[in-house]
């Protein structure tokens, strides 16, 4: 079982984003394209290419409870609160 499982840790494959967003703060765009939609997610810095991954059943819900800093990670929340939602 081990090693079927790190078999496939070597077949690395490219993961393409479905949705890219370069402003997060428009909150009703996210509403009409993420409501009711369920998956895994990344936050990631340009500059600095630091990133944050995480999935919920409901994608919407939980990038808005991100961006108002309600439950999240408290060092996301430290970079929302240096850097921005949008890209300059």
């Amino acid at each position: 079982m081990f090693s079927i499982f790190y078999i496939q840790c070597l077949n690395v494959i490219p993961i393409k984003p479905l949705k890219t967003y370069i402003d997060l703060s428009d909150t009703n765009l996210l509403k009409r394209d993420l409501s009711k939609l369920g998956g895994v997610y990344g936050l990631i810095h340009v500059k600095s290419s630091k990133q944050y991954i995480g999935s919920s059943l409901n994608l919407y819900s939980r990038l808005k409870d991100h961006i108002k800093g309600k439950d999240s990670n408290l060092r996301l929340q430290r970079s929302i609160k240096k850097y921005g939602l949008k890209i300059l």
